[in-house]
């Protein structure tokens, strides 16, 4: 990932993102029910789980349309943001990173794009590269040993890779990157997409009948976004996270998918597991 801005900086691969508490969810002695899906986004890959305390009356059918509303929101905004960046690739590619017009179009998605604020950056194997914001590396840096250089790599179009929390505004965040096709020499073009919309999302969703949301990776299954903010950056695997998250995180190791019973520390809860590919 591109460090910027004082060097963003992360523990990945199942480590605290930078983050702080970790509350835990008590039940009230009723039957509780949750609702949990998978977004299976190209390489990037979400779980939204909607818990709802003192729900007798929430059936399964309308737990499961309101999962799939967030889940259909998410998936569809995650799309989109791929898609503009596929478009400025394609032009990339169509005029050449010799033309110097490819620089100029870059600098035009800076600060134009509420997802991906600070803009395209690009470097290559060479040690070249250019950040639409302006941000200037130092001399020492080298693009093709960033994850989000070698995550490009791999792709022919955008995809998003591991999340990161930026150290300077607390916010979580993902590379979306890919490799440009045009040049005598390796490169690849990305952008750090902001996850605000996944935020805006639970909070939609937690205002009304549900209880929590959270949004979580499927690889690493670090939590993008929640009702709780303490809980962003968290694996959901910790041992510090209460009964019902550790026990979700063994059915998502699993594979487990559709209604679940899990325990929770006070109660049981039901949970819906839905895979949503986009």
């Amino acid at each position: 990932m591109k460090e910027k801005y004082s060097e963003r900086l992360c523990e990945r691969e199942g480590e605290s993102l930078n983050m702080e508490k970790k509350p835990k969810i008590s039940a009230v002695g009723l039957r509780l029910i949750c609702s949990v899906m998978l977004i299976v986004l190209p390489v990037f890959i979400m779980l939204l789980m909607l818990v709802r305390q003192e729900v007798l009356e929430l059936s399964k059918e309308k737990l499961a349309l309101q999962s799939q509303s967030g889940a259909k929101a998410v998936g569809t905004w995650a799309e989109q943001i791929l898609g503009e960046l596929d478009i400025y690739k394609d032009i990339i590619e169509e005029l050449g990173m010799d033309d110097p017009r490819v620089f100029e179009l870059m600098g035009t998605s800076y600060p134009n794009h509420e997802a991906y604020p600070y803009g395209l950056y690009w470097g290559d194997r060479q040690k070249n590269y250019f950040d639409s914001s302006g941000w200037v590396p130092d001399e020492d840096y080298v693009p093709s040993e960033r994850i989000w250089y070698q995550e490009g790599l791999t792709r022919d179009y955008f995809g998003f890779g591991e999340p990161y929390v930026d150290v300077m505004t607390g916010d979580v965040c993902v590379s979306a990157s890919a490799r440009v096709n045009n040049g005598p020499v390796e490169s690849v073009v990305a952008a750090d997409v902001y996850l605000d919309y996944a935020s805006k999302v639970v909070a939609d969703i937690t205002g009304g009948d549900i209880g929590y949301a959270f949004f979580v990776t499927g690889q690493t299954r670090i939590i993008l976004a929640d009702s709780n903010d303490s809980m962003v950056g968290q694996p959901l695997h910790s041992e510090e996270n209460s009964l019902l998250y550790q026990n979700i995180d063994h059915l998502l190791a699993q594979e487990q998918t559709g209604h679940q019973e899990v325990e929770g520390e006070d109660d049981n809860y039901i949970t819906n597991i839905i895979h949503i590919k986009a």
